[in-house]
């Protein structure tokens, strides 16, 4: 029996062919790395404009502040009547000093009207007398005229000719009434603004404005007067700040705006 046993295992491991190796497999295939794109190049911002600061309201005032202020108004009605006679009698000091036979005096009295206007603030209408022609200021004139035309005598010889009116215009008379009135009586102005409008409480946006021009009165019957209106005003923001200490009197009458109609 042991014979046959082996004749049967040889013949089934001859029968059962032997393991082959598996096929090699390719090296799996890697992508090429992306590309990193540059972020795209953005311009410089433009300069941030400045920002307007934007005007302040003026706020809504009582019945109470309402009545004060009125009354206030007609307060500073007189202190502006009185700046204007302060005004001449400055005038007339000046004038003095040069020629000391003219007397300054005005044909009648400074009148002035306050109202109060809705949203824009408190404005003043200021009639200015004008001066009162006199013998002295007559005389003080043409002797200005005088003096005016022998300082030009050389001067016409050499120059060509010019009529009467543009050689006055080329020289400023310093001493002359009606221009040392007119400036004394707008400093004067401008002072009263200054330092007596604190109590009608003007608001940071708010504006106090006083127009000033030349009465209607004149001595000539028939006369037509052909006058400009200067009107003088400054924000109630200046106004405040000025009153706080923040600016001086130099800086604020800075503020004071000039405009003539």
């Amino acid at each position: 029996m042991t014979p046959i046993v082996l004749a049967l295992v040889l013949t089934v491991s001859q029968a059962v062919p032997p393991p082959t190796a598996p096929p090699p497999t390719a090296p799996p295939q890697t992508a090429p790395p992306a590309v990193q794109e540059l972020p795209p190049v953005q311009p410089p911002p433009a300069p941030a404009q400045p920002v307007q600061p934007a005007s302040v309201p003026a706020p809504a005032l009582t019945p109470a502040d309402i009545a004060a202020r009125r009354d206030h108004i007609g307060v500073f009605e007189g202190v502006l009547a009185k700046a204007v006679v302060i005004g001449a009698e400055r005038a007339s000091r000046e004038v003095r000093t040069v020629n000391p036979g003219v007397v300054i005096m005005t044909m009648g009295q400074a009148r002035a009207r306050g109202f109060m206007l809705d949203g824009y603030g408190v404005f003043f209408d200021v009639d200015i007398p004008g001066l009162q022609p006199s013998v002295e200021m007559t005389m003080a004139q043409m002797q200005r005229e005088r003096d005016l035309a022998k300082r030009l005598e050389p001067q016409q010889s050499n120059a060509m000719p010019r009529t009467a009116n543009s050689l006055a215009e080329s020289v400023v008379v310093a001493d002359d009434p009606d221009t040392q009135y007119t400036a004394a009586v707008i400093t004067s102005i401008i002072d009263a603004m200054l330092e007596y409008s604190r109590p009608m409480n003007v608001q940071p946006g708010e504006w106090l404005s006083v127009a000033l021009r030349a009465s209607e009165a004149s001595t000539v019957p028939g006369e037509i007067r052909d006058s400009q209106t200067l009107v003088l005003r400054i924000k109630g923001s200046d106004l405040g700040d000025y009153f706080a200490g923040r600016i001086t009197r130099d800086e604020v009458r800075k503020k004071v705006e000039h405009r003539e109609f």
